[in-house]
């Protein structure tokens, strides 16, 4: 006979109550007797396997590839013959793998100086949000980012730091990265993605940035841009803060390892060609290798090349970036001349035997002496070579001419001049210095008068419009309507008025367009009003096509002939107060 105890474990188990064994004795499968099962080779309560019961789970099941489960002997899943994440096993594709971080803490892996550091659910990334740092706020790690570039918005930020090279206040964001090898790298916001006046500042110590700064760089470039170098070992945590002078907005920041000879030209590097060998025209130190002209040093007006002899002046040398000049911040070559009383000059440089007109990249200035006066110049624009005719000083004899490179840590440009003068003379077809105009003749009201200054202007339309018709339809009347009592009176000269201004009469100025040659009607009601039209082209001089005054009469019809163009209608009274209600109609070619 079974005992209670025995059929109370069986309907307990057929409910999936307890997974314990059932026995006629009492205390054998009955966990609330106190008694430890686990190794009794029975899944019991609270058990998650028991010897080789662990009943239907799999590595799959339990979120893993391939391998056998097991029990341990605490009665727990043993995945470790398992594959794949979530055994405890960092295997390929992954860099930790549940509580195994590889020996990696929160300090290894990002800014952080503490907190619990874990592994996400795919194993291929650190969980971060346990960590903890002592800066005032969170920094972004962009160590991922270096070789690229990071976009970051401080518009909506706070101003939490402050660097030495900051005089106004804005608000900024902070970033930071691992050196993942002992480098120098080159830190910038001179990318097109940033759209504001920038700062940036770099530090080690988030806990105290101002004793710990290593950067501070306000403008860097015309842009306002920001550009910074800082070196640091593998493993070093660098700071960065992304900062605004008084403004703020989105920068693109760009950081990159300075690693000379590795053929990408960052940082301070003048050229990096893949190698670290000299001679071939890149230095090991990835510097421009130049041979300077046999006319150095010429790089400010103190120690100018002078050229003499008699025109035309030629001459040539080489831009190299030893020749930065203070004055220009760019490789630069100096000339002096002497140019004869009332002649002009005229000028081209070309490239020398390495360097033709396409590779030019560089410019040329005349000034007076003391570089007080710009007297003329041109510029290289990448398919002709920077040429420049009747330029000079009507008074000035002794010139300095500057050649210069367009943009700092130019390659090394080689070229050639030649400088000429002339007598300056009026019609000559060179505007030479002291002329407005030379168009090669000595004919006047030309546009340029035979003393080579600018003929007068046309006088301009003195009509202005107060109403616009737009464009007249061809064949299709257009009404309008004017009470040209209370308008104002421009005192406009009508042909077919007899004194100038129409005797103080209001007028009225309707614009309008003619798309089609031909006759143009307007029929007129103008009541008892004694009132006159004019039509005019809308020219520079506001031509009379036609002038009508109907008086006696209180309607009529205006016809002209007219071409396609802008007209202006000047409906005007005959003396003040003789105007009143105006109908038109509008009928166009």
């Amino acid at each position: 006979m079974r005992s209670k105890a025995m059929l109370a474990c069986l309907m307990a188990g057929a409910l999936s109550i307890s997974l314990m064994a059932c026995s006629d004795d009492d205390t054998v499968g009955n966990n609330n007797n106190g008694t430890d099962l686990c190794g009794n080779g029975v899944t019991d309560l609270g058990e998650d396997c028991d010897g080789t019961d662990v009943g239907d789970v799999d590595c799959s099941s339990l979120g893993m590839e391939g391998g056998a489960v097991t029990c341990t002997s605490t009665c727990t899943f043993d995945v470790s013959n398992c594959t794949g994440c979530g055994n405890g096993q960092i295997e390929v594709g992954e860099i930790c793998d549940d509580t195994n971080l590889d020996g990696q803490t929160c300090s290894d892996v990002g800014a952080f100086t503490g907190g619990t550091l874990a592994c996400n659910a795919t194993c291929d990334d650190y969980v971060t949000t346990g960590c903890t740092s002592g800066c005032p706020v969170p920094a972004t790690d962009v160590t991922s980012s270096i070789g690229s570039t990071t976009t970051v918005d401080t518009s909506t930020a706070n101003d939490d730091f402050t660097g030495s090279c900051s005089e106004e206040d804005a608000p900024d964001t902070l970033l930071s990265f691992i050196a993942p090898s002992t480098a120098d790298y080159a830190i910038s916001t001179m990318n097109p993605g940033t759209d504001y006046d920038t700062l940036l500042v770099a530090f080690t110590d988030c806990t105290d940035p101002i004793n710990t700064e290593i950067a501070c760089n306000d403008d860097s470039n015309d842009a306002y841009q920001s550009f910074i170098e800082v070196s640091a070992t593998a493993g070093d945590v660098v700071y960065i803060v992304v900062d605004g002078y008084g403004d703020s907005g989105t920068a693109e920041v760009s950081i990159d390892v300075l690693i000379c000879g590795d053929g990408t030209v960052a940082g301070a590097e003048q050229c990096d060609d893949g190698n670290t060998t000299d001679g071939d025209g890149c230095a090991a130190d990835c510097t421009w290798e130049c041979t300077d002209d046999a006319n150095e040093d010429d790089d400010s007006e103190a120690t100018a090349t002078p050229l003499t002899g008699t025109f035309p002046l030629t001459g040539g040398g080489v831009l190299c970036p030893a020749d930065e000049s203070v004055d220009y911040e760019m490789p630069v070559d100096f000339y002096t001349f002497t140019v004869p009383a009332g002649h002009a000059l005229d000028a081209t440089v070309v490239g020398g035997t390495l360097t033709d007109c396409t590779e030019l990249n560089l410019s040329f200035q005349f000034l007076d002496t003391g570089m007080v006066n710009l007297l003329g110049g041109a510029i290289s624009n990448g398919s002709s070579c920077p040429s420049v005719q009747g330029t000079g000083s009507v008074d000035a004899t002794e010139i300095v001419m500057v050649i210069f490179a367009n943009i700092a840590n130019a390659p090394p440009q080689d070229y050639n001049f030649t400088v000429s003068s002339h007598p300056i003379v009026c019609g000559n077809s060179i505007k030479d210095p002291g002329e407005e105009c030379d168009d090669g003749n000595s004919t006047a009201v030309d546009g340029c008068e035979n003393d080579c200054t600018l003929s007068p202007a046309a006088p301009a339309c003195t009509y202005p419009s107060d109403e616009s018709l737009g464009t007249l339809a061809s064949g299709t009347g257009l009404d309008a309507e004017i009470n040209l009592s209370g308008e104002s009176h421009s005192v406009l000269d009508l042909s077919c008025v007899a004194d100038a201004g129409g005797g103080g009469g209001e007028d009225y100025v309707y614009a309008f367009t003619v798309a089609t040659a031909g006759t143009l009607l307007i029929d007129v009601d103008h009541g008892a009003g004694d009132v006159q039209y004019s039509l005019f082209e809308d020219d520079s001089t506001c031509t009379e096509v036609s002038c009508t005054d109907l008086y006696p009469d209180s309607s009529g019809q205006i016809s002209a002939t007219v071409s396609p163009g802008d007209y202006r209608l000047v409906v005007q009274a005959f003396g003040a107060g003789a105007g009143g209600t105006v109908s038109l109609t509008f009928t166009a070619p």
